[in-house]
């Protein structure tokens, strides 16, 4: 089964990772789920994520993708903004997909 099927099924999957938001302050956009592309790093055993790099607008959210360490980080509807230091929902974008 497809990870996206198993997503709309509602089943765990694999692909997304818990992760710690490393930059300092992120307010979102829209009041609706939110995708935002991040870089995913460990550090000291930790999933890590930052957003230098990445440019925030919808069209650029794609080509931000094309770097071997890119994810997107899920920010729910309920969420406002992240701040340094918050657990967040990150999906690793395989390599060679784009």
């Amino acid at each position: 089964m497809t990870p996206l099927i198993r997503m709309f099924l509602g089943l765990p999957h694999a692909l997304c990772v818990e992760a710690i938001f490393e930059d300092e302050l992120y307010e979102k956009r829209h009041q609706k789920t939110e995708f935002l592309a991040c870089n995913l790093h460990i550090k000291k055993g930790q999933c890590i994520v930052t957003l230098e790099g990445k440019k925030q607008t919808t069209s650029a959210n794609i080509l931000s993708l094309l770097d071997p360490q890119s994810a997107l980080i899920k920010i729910d509807e309920t969420t406002k903004m992240l701040k340094k230091g918050d657990r967040v929902i990150v999906y690793p974008f395989p390599k060679g997909v784009v």
